[in-house]
């Protein structure tokens, strides 16, 4: 299942959730108490739902009302059950070292996801205090005793263990000091703990730098506890304000112990204010600037700051995320990873991440939620806050935190849908039906529309007329990021117009002494064989004037394309608007249509050459290649030979010329060569003059296989006395097909039989 999230106008008042954090370290206390506490306010999601699970299984009597929880504690019976911690690393944390207390031997698991999460904290304190430990098929069979004592845990991980290690040894009525080696990370999350345990007893656990202290003579005491709004959660909301939206955040209190009331300094350090309008918390944008966030204490503002960052011109410096990499997912290549698809930009190293921010359009791509729900919350809010519609994988676990975030995000009026590929594709195919409607109806009016024109004298191509139309068009559609999609598609739209006012489409040869041409015979039997009409004919043009004005004719929609001959493959390409790169390659045009308002250049004889040659029956890098002739079509053998890595010289008549090629050699040099392969690109040979040929019958003799490209007369004298060789029939038939394709979007597949059987049509 994916998420579509399209581009909304957010508005409205949102009420928090309750704190995922809160609300577990208040469930595992209130189970340590001899008594019953009352759990108000209390966050429904797939991780207190494991706590809660868990800690039934192991005895606790907890009963669910509404909204607010009743726990009788201190009744841990059962350890012989496995206890199923989902994926709540904080709860599988906590719960370990209580059972530790509670149990001499106990089994807990998880879910993947959790279960690859750092152990070596674990792995470290078991060592050291004689617990011993297995992991078979992905249970953790954990047997040990804490006592009261001295201890000593890892901070630099994650706070939870010493958080879990001190509500475990709270429970012993003894003193006890737990002290916290190297840098201890998340510092808030381990002090909202000690003030949990300090609400539900007597005040006896203290934190001294990294030192905790357990006094002697703790005891719990049933209590009724409410459970604050999520600050983490509300980070999301809070960007999406600073971010222009009319967002107003309730059920957050004005003070807090949670790590993540450190959201509102962050936005502070953006030129984001936030202000408190009796119960509503909303943000006032002043300058916007980039800035410096040490995310050391509060790693679950890590991906909403970064995402507020991307949209902020300039460099936003994220430090000490060297813990990220250790969550849910590795938050940072998750980040980087969505980063990379939509272009922004960023450099990163072990500890730190600058986010080169700006308000550029992002690319459209689908965003990856890494199973992670802080990722898919943060890139939900940068979908929502761009101009495009995105789609997200890997979404399903945004209810371990936040069951309501779609529904919370939708009454504020955005767009977030479910979608299965299945329904998308639905969707599309309703979309399609319509424009299939509009399309009937547009080509009505055309036909209507073309009527009018023919009786009124009028052209079918206003060009005034048509940039008026993009122009408004360009208005309404309001998205600057797809206008040029959108010209590209209006102007097929556009093209599509043109040729049914124009009814048959026509085609011509361009060029010089055309009349021996069988162009016109060959482009029937091509449209025949594809069931497609279209005329094609032949434009002699006897100078550059009346090439430009046939090209006028393209402009005009009076033509669909020009094949060219000779002599206009190079001088046509100054008066074109774009090249394929086929014709940037060679230098040479022997194909021009119109696509989208430009005239495009392609040289099609290309793909006929490397067809020929292919048909050669030889090793070609056995032999010399000489080309004779150096004009246009001489150069588009050489390019091909060019792609196939294969060396050749051309044979001029007038080698001392200046010219841009290189390895030209006179005709008296042939004598020196005993065997090559010739390719003949002159017109000597053609019809009419069927008796001449370029080179003398020794040099033909010598020749271990001819390519002329001359196809009439078929064969060519030179071919005839060639030991072996190939005259340019196949070459006309291939460009034609590969023109035909071009011209009309067609894909027909150039096979030898097809080749073969229009050859053989030709020739009757």
């Amino acid at each position: 299942m994916h998420w579509l999230i399209q581009r909304s106008n957010l508005s409205g008042i949102v009420t928090i959730p309750p704190s995922k954090s809160l609300t577990i370290r208040s469930i595992i206390t209130a189970s340590l108490v001899s008594g019953t506490s009352k759990i108000d306010n209390y966050l429904v999601c797939d991780d207190t739902i494991a706590v809660i699970e868990a800690l039934r299984l192991a005895g606790i009597e907890i009963i669910e009302k509404d909204n607010y929880l009743l726990i009788t504690g201190n009744t841990f019976t059962n350890n012989k059950d496995v206890f199923h911690m989902k994926s709540g690393a904080t709860a599988f944390r906590m719960l370990v070292f209580i059972f530790l207390v509670k149990f001499k031997e106990f089994k807990i698991t998880g879910n993947k996801d959790l279960l690859i999460r750092p152990f070596d904290t674990f792995d470290k304190f078991f060592d050291t205090y004689n617990i011993k430990y297995e992991l078979i098929d992905d249970i953790y069979h954990v047997t040990g005793k804490l006592e009261a004592g001295q201890y000593e845990i890892e901070g630099h991980i994650s706070s939870q263990f010493a958080s879990g290690l001190t509500l475990a040894l709270s429970t012993l009525n003894k003193p006890s000091t737990i002290i916290i080696e190297n840098e201890m990370v998340s510092k808030p999350y381990l002090e909202m703990t000690i003030d949990m345990i300090n609400y539900f007893s007597n005040n006896k656990v203290r934190l001294k730098g990294n030192l905790i202290v357990i006094e002697e003579e703790l005891f719990f005491r049933g209590r009724e506890y409410i459970v604050e709004g999520d600050y983490s959660q509300s980070a999301f909301y809070l960007v999406l304000a600073a971010l222009g939206f009319d967002i107003k955040i309730k059920g957050l209190p004005k003070e807090s112990l949670q790590g993540d009331f450190q959201i509102i300094s962050f936005l502070n350090q953006f030129g984001i204010e936030a202000t408190w309008d009796r119960d509503l918390l909303k943000v006032v944008s002043k300058t916007l600037m980039p800035a410096k966030i040490d995310v050391i204490n509060n790693p679950d503002l890590f991906l909403p700051i970064a995402i507020f960052a991307s949209f902020i011109d300039g460099e936003t410096k994220i430090i000490n995320i060297q813990n990220l990499r250790h969550k849910e997912s590795d938050r940072v290549k998750s980040l980087t990873d969505n980063f990379d698809k939509l272009g922004i930009e960023y450099e990163t190293t072990s500890r730190h991440i600058s986010i080169y921010g700006n308000k550029k359009d992002r690319n459209i791509a689908v965003l990856d939620g890494a199973n992670d729900h802080r990722v898919i919350m943060a890139f939900t809010v940068l979908a929502l806050a761009t101009r495009h519609s995105y789609l997200m994988k890997n979404v399903d676990m945004i209810t371990k935190s936040y069951p309501n975030f779609i529904e919370d995000i939708n009454n504020l009026g955005g767009k977030i849908e479910m979608k299965s590929i299945e329904k998308l594709r639905e969707d599309i195919i309703n979309i399609d039906k319509q424009m299939i409607e509009l399309f009937k109806q547009r080509s009505e009016h055309v036909l209507l529309i073309s009527n009018v024109k023919k009786e009124l004298n009028l052209p079918i191509v206003d060009k005034e007329y048509e940039a008026k139309q993009i122009a408004r068009h360009l208005d309404m559609l309001g998205d600057k990021s797809i206008e040029r999609e959108y010209i590209e598609f209006y102007s097929k739209v556009l093209d599509i117009s043109y040729q049914l006012q124009e009814g048959v489409p026509k085609m011509a040869l361009l060029g010089k002494g055309l009349s021996h041409s069988i162009s016109p015979k060959l482009h029937h039997i091509i449209g025949r064989l594809n069931d497609f009409k279209y005329d094609y004919s032949l434009l002699e043009i006897k100078d550059e004037q009346e090439l430009k004005n046939a090209l006028d004719l393209l402009r005009k929609h009076e033509y669909k394309a020009f094949n060219i001959t000779m002599p206009y493959k190079k001088e046509v390409i100054k008066h074109l608007d774009v090249l394929t790169n086929k014709a940037h390659f060679t230098g040479v045009v022997n194909l021009v249509y119109m696509r989208s308002g430009q005239l495009i250049g392609d040289n099609v004889d290309y793909d006929g050459i490397v067809y020929s040659i292919k048909q050669m029956d030889i090793n070609l890098q056995r032999y010399p290649i000489l080309i004779l002739g150096t004009g246009a079509t001489a150069q588009t053998v050489a390019r091909v030979l060019d792609g196939m890595m294969l060396e050749y010289k051309f044979v001029s008549r007038h080698p001392e010329r200046k010219t841009q090629l290189e390895n030209v050699i006179s005709y008296d040099d042939l004598t020196g060569f005993k065997h090559y392969i010739l390719i003949n690109t002159t017109p000597v040979g053609m019809y009419p003059n069927i008796n001449e040929m370029p080179v003398g019958l020794d040099e033909v003799e010598k020749a271990t296989y001819v390519f002329d490209v001359i196809y009439n007369p078929d064969p060519t004298k030179l071919v005839k006395y060639a030991k072996a060789g190939l005259n340019g029939k196949e070459m006309l038939i291939v460009q034609g097909i590969a023109s035909f394709n071009q011209v009309f979007d067609k894909k027909v597949v150039i096979s030898k039989a097809l080749v073969e059987q229009i050859k053989k049509e030709l020739n009757e």
